[in-house]
């Protein structure tokens, strides 16, 4: 395994830039059509973002694909990336609507595809989908935090994506974690391998919302 450590250090000053439209990307904001409503109010604070300075390169990190395609509309020769922590709408979240599917039981949705209301949950969120990897197409570059997340962006972005010659593949950038204080306070010798147990500690997220169950 190839471990690296770099230092990055910033000659030049780094100017923090204060936005007022934060409110539109609430939940709050939006209580019917949260998602389309979001993603709306995503590209108004990209907008006010732009009024304030435009962009060189221009990288989200936050889930806004919105501000990024809104990016490429005002500025088609800025480059774009995408750093996704979680995808806006996922795979799990479509299927968990069909009561017959793995995941049908699982969610604040599970099921919830049936019946007129539901066909017409159905509808808005394949819609959204579609719009959401649309959107996702025009992005240079693109990055995810896991495998999982990976997985999800390639099932909805990737067929559009793919008929652009000019998009990089999604590749998986996973967070920095600093583990010299571990190494320093955790012996691991020769010895200690000796002595170790056949312990499994697994830290990981559990939302019901998208159905992931816990691990015993």
């Amino acid at each position: 395994m190839l471990s690296i450590e770099a230092e990055i250090f910033i000659k030049r000053f780094l100017t923090f830039l204060y936005l007022s439209k934060r409110d539109w990307v609430l939940a709050s904001t939006w209580p019917h059509f949260t998602l389309l409503g979001q993603s709306l109010g995503s590209m108004i604070l990209a907008w006010d973002a732009f009024s304030l300075l435009v962009p060189d390169i221009f990288v989200d990190t936050m889930g806004y694909a919105f501000a990024l395609g809104l990016c490429k509309l005002l500025f088609r020769n800025v480059p774009t990336g995408a750093y996704v922590h979680y995808p806006t709408i996922s795979t799990d979240m479509l299927k968990s609507l069909d009561p017959t599917s793995s995941v049908g039981s699982q969610g604040v949705n599970a099921g919830q595809g049936t019946g007129t209301r539901g066909k017409a949950k159905r509808i808005y969120w394949q819609l959204f989908a579609r719009l959401y990897s649309w959107v996702g197409s025009s992005i240079n570059v693109v990055m995810t935090n896991s495998t999982w997340t990976q997985a999800h962006i390639q099932s909805l972005w990737g067929p559009y994506r793919r008929s652009k010659r000019t998009a990089h593949p999604i590749a998986v950038v996973y967070p920095p974690v600093a583990v010299r204080e571990i190494e320093q306070e955790v012996e691991v010798s020769e010895a200690s391998e000796k002595k170790r147990e056949q312990v499994l500690v697994y830290i990981a997220q559990f939302l019901s919302s998208i159905g992931l169950k816990a691990v015993y």
